[in-house]
C-alpha cells in the first residue's frame, strides 16, 4: 500500500505495484512503451483527483486489476469516488464484482519521476516564454488591412491601405479590421497548441 501526494508522476518501462491511494491532485504520464500494472486498486477517494495522460496516443499502458469482490479498479471502494480523467494511453481496468472505474505509485523511484515532471514543466515554461516573443502578421481584404500580433496576444501594429478608406463605407473597413484581428488571434492560439502539443506529445492543455 502506498500514498501518493499531489504532483506529477511519470511511468517508464515496466513497473508492478500494489494498492495505491491518491492524496490530493495526481497527474500521471504514461510514456511511450511503458507498462504500469497495479496488483490491487488505485484508490481515488472523494476530494481527490487522478488525471492520466499518454505521451502519444495509445502507447503507454496502465492495468488496474482489483481482486477484491467489492472493490473497484480505479476509484473508491466506499462509492464516494473523487475525480478521474483519462486523456490518453491504453487503460485496462477490472474488478471482480465492483466497478471498473468509480472511485499510486509505490515501487517506483519517486525522485526520478519528480525530476522528469519538473524537467517537463521547465521545458514548457521556456517554450511559453519563446512563443510570447514571436510575432505573426495577418491580412484581410487582399492585404488592405494588416495586423501584427505577438505571442502575448498583443497587437503590435495595424496598417490600413489608404485606398480602402471610403468615408461612405466605413462599415466595410471595420469588417476588414475585425477579420484581420480575429484571424491573428486564431493563429496565435494555433501556434501555441501546435508547439505545446509537440513538447508534451499530444497531452494538450493541461498545462
Amino acid at each position: 500500500t502506498s500514498d501518493s501526494p499531489s504532483g506529477w508522476y511519470v511511468a517508464q518501462s515496466t513497473v508492478n505495484i500494489g494498492r495505491v491511494t491518491v492524496t490530493g491532485d495526481i497527474h500521471l504520464i504514461l510514456t511511450d512503451g511503458c507498462k504500469l500494472d497495479t496488483m490491487s486498486c488505485i484508490n481515488v477517494g472523494k476530494g481527490n483527483s487522478l488525471t492520466i495522460y499518454g505521451q502519444t496516443e495509445g502507447t503507454g499502458t496502465l492495468n488496474a486489476i482489483n481482486g477484491d469482490p467489492d472493490g473497484t479498479g480505479i476509484g473508491s471502494d466506499d462509492g464516494a469516488s473523487g475525480n478521474i480523467t483519462i486523456n490518453g494511453g491504453t487503460i485496462t481496468v477490472r474488478s471482480e464484482m465492483g466497478a471498473g472505474i468509480g472511485g499510486g505509485f509505490g515501487g517506483m523511484n519517486m525522485n526520478n519521476l519528480m525530476k522528469q515532471a519538473q524537467k517537463m514543466q521547465k521545458q514548457m515554461a521556456e517554450k511559453q516564454e519563446e512563443l510570447a516573443e514571436r510575432t505573426l502578421e495577418m491580412t484581410s481584404g487582399g492585404g488592405a488591412v494588416k495586423v501584427t500580433i505577438n505571442g502575448k496576444r498583443e497587437i503590435q501594429e495595424l496598417k490600413i491601405n489608404p485606398d480602402v478608406v471610403d468615408p461612405d463605407d466605413v462599415e466595410m473597413l471595420e469588417d476588414l479590421i475585425i477579420s484581420a484581428m480575429n484571424e491573428a488571434l486564431r493563429q496565435v492560439e494555433e501556434m501555441y497548441n501546435n508547439e505545446m502539443g509537440r513538447l508534451t506529445g499530444g497531452m494538450g492543455g493541461m498545462f
